[in-house]
């Protein structure tokens, strides 16, 4: 699994971690992680930063609802971007849940 150094309190795997905690993570890398091996450096890049975070949110808002964060589905990403502005592209928006859609595929 990649490693990672967490740099704001998230909420990841279905718990709480702390700013500075290091964690293994197997899913899509957002802002709040920062790479400490290879494996997490090569994930990185493969996901633009905006798509990242809307799968980030998405997943905050499943949780905010009682799911598992892994659950994150299309609703959870309508009613993130419906909140936010400018709102994301199309394009994004269809990226970050067709990487969901295989993260969960993958679990």
């Amino acid at each position: 699994m990649a490693k990672y150094i967490v740099l704001e309190p998230s909420f990841i795997d279905g718990k709480l971690v702390k700013e500075g905690e290091e964690i293994e993570f197997n899913g899509v890398p957002g802002r709040n992680l920062k790479p400490l091996d290879g494996a997490a450096k090569k994930a990185v890049p493969s996901v633009p930063p905006l798509v990242a975070s809307l799968i980030s949110a998405a997943r905050i808002n499943a949780a905010a609802r009682g799911a598992s964060p892994d659950e994150a589905n299309s609703g959870d990403v309508a009613a993130v971007v419906s909140e936010v502005k400018p709102q994301p592209s199309q394009e994004v928006i269809n990226e970050a849940l067709a990487i969901m859609k295989l993260d969960q595929q993958l679990a």
